[in-house]
């Protein structure tokens, strides 16, 4: 079984040897991200933000933009923009995508707003790109993080910070079917818990924190 293989197979609840390893943001582990597809051994996925996390990105602060002026565009602009970079990424090669969601927690959006802002707008871009051979939904948040709310949106294999959410696997399980992506023992792919304390981090540094 090359790698790829062991990839697609735990992504789809089949049995592999050893679990696969999730090295987003670092480039390391059996899928390569923002790589160019140069080999059948490995699985390429490109990164892409979710409107929310690209406006966050650019110092945009949607909410703040909504607030003031409900009848503003950008919200789409950004659904549109997000759009288009699935678009080049699956014309590129790359198996899928890795969906980088960030705003689903109190610290940036309360349920109100992100469940009417951009909860729909996110499983839309989703469920867009579901034949896709391989999607990761990451979800970047801390304690607070609605997992409720994004638990159901498709993607093949679902990462989350489980010390930073407080969101134990045993929870998600009841929530949802799949492949998991932690640091934990339990889960299909091992994503270490750096990465997305470093991805915490990035965010800081974009909205200006740091």
């Amino acid at each position: 079984m090359t790698a790829r293989e062991r990839v697609i197979a735990a992504a789809r609840g089949g049995e592999v040897s050893e679990r696969p390893i999730l090295g987003w943001p670092q480039a390391f582990g059996e899928i390569l991200v923002n790589a160019k597809p140069t080999s059948d051994d490995k699985t390429f996925l490109a990164e892409i933000l979710s409107p929310f996390a690209l406006a966050q990105s650019e110092g945009i602060d949607l909410n703040e933009v909504l607030r003031n002026d409900p009848a503003s565009s950008l919200l789409e602009e950004y659904v549109g923009r997000v759009r288009a970079n699935i678009e080049i990424a699956l014309e590129c090669g790359n198996d899928g995508i890795i969906y980088v969601l960030s705003g689903a927690e109190p610290k940036f959006c309360s349920p109100m707003q992100y469940g009417g802002h951009y909860l729909e707008h996110d499983r839309a871009l989703l469920d867009e790109v579901r034949d896709a051979r391989l999607n990761v939904l990451v979800i970047v948040g801390g304690e607070g993080t609605y997992i409720d709310f994004v638990s159901d949106l498709p993607a093949h294999v679902f990462a989350w910070d489980v010390a930073a959410t407080q969101f134990t696997v045993e929870e998600l399980r009841k929530l949802r079917s799949g492949a998991l992506a932690t640091s934990e023992s339990t889960t299909e792919f091992y994503w270490p818990i750096e990465s997305s304390r470093l991805t915490t981090e990035m965010e800081k540094e974009a909205l200006g924190a740091v």
